[in-house]
């Protein structure tokens, strides 16, 4: 962890320094998986089509079998999808930010209308870039970065499945 800058940032921002240490490094490991996974398999031009040809080149029965995609659809459900319609939580992830092929098949894999394993993942995707978007554009500073963890964490579990 870059300390310095991590100082300067709980300096400066009072709610960002109350964040546990491991919510800060998983923050900073996202943005290390995504520039990865963006330039290595998004050809450095991440988008609905760029994911879509990076799903459709992969195994995804192998892939997937090193990460629980199962457990990460129930996780993305409850937080997205509860009580047969869409979270707060949902709206904040900004899909009208024109993002919105990634919606549409956001909504399908959150609503459990995905026919194959290669749009669950396309959905799970367009979710995580949704987080990358609303990191690397600052509209998670609005909060401080504050209950971003286990968010994160379960994005990083994926993209590192997926490169592995």
């Amino acid at each position: 962890m870059c300390s310095q800058v991590i100082d300067w940032l709980s300096k400066i921002e009072p709610l960002f320094a109350a964040l546990p240490k491991n919510e800060k490094s998983e923050i900073q490991d996202f943005s290390l998986l995504w520039s990865y996974f963006e330039g290595t398999k998004l050809c450095c031009a991440a988008g609905m089509n760029s994911i879509r040809n990076y799903v459709e080149s992969i195994d995804c029965e192998a892939s997937l079998c090193r990460f629980n995609m199962v457990d990460y659809l129930i996780y993305l459900r409850n937080r997205y999808f509860a009580d047969g319609k869409f979270t707060q939580d949902y709206s904040d992830l900004h899909f009208e930010n024109g993002a919105k092929e990634f919606k549409v098949v956001a909504d399908k894999m959150l609503r459990g209308g995905c026919i194959s394993k290669k749009d669950e993942l396309i959905g799970c995707l367009a979710i995580i870039y949704r987080l990358r978007n609303n990191l690397f554009h600052g509209d998670k500073w609005h909060y401080q970065l504050q209950g971003q963890c286990v968010n994160f964490r379960r994005a990083n579990e994926l993209l590192m499945a997926l490169m592995s």
